[in-house]
């Protein structure tokens, strides 16, 4: 049996989910959702659709109400997320949050 891939949290990405855990309303639940939508992305790294102007990035939605990005790139046996990010803000933000992490 296979054990699927490793996730790799980078240390802005992290912060990211930090910042994201702290503003919900029920942050067990919040942290259940993100284990369970990683649990499958372990075993089905290309599940996220990829994003045509990242380099070599997918995003998987998660969240309540899928409200969050998790951009991830696939590196031998290890998914490296690269950020954690509200998709309810401004495209600019997204992208410019993205830049800062070496995505764009």
């Amino acid at each position: 049996m296979t054990t699927g891939h490793e996730i790799v949290w980078t240390s802005g990405a992290g912060s990211d989910f930090i910042q994201a855990k702290s503003g919900q309303s029920d942050e067990d639940q919040f942290i259940y959702g993100i284990d369970s939508a990683l649990y499958l992305l372990r075993h089905n790294s290309e599940m996220g659709p990829r994003v045509p102007f990242l380099k070599n990035h997918r995003r998987l939605l998660v969240g309540k109400h899928k409200e969050f990005g998790i951009f991830y790139t696939v590196v031998g046996q290890r998914i490296l997320i690269s950020a954690m990010v509200k998709l309810t803000q401004s495209p600019e933000k997204i992208v410019e949050v993205l830049k800062g992490r070496g995505a764009i």
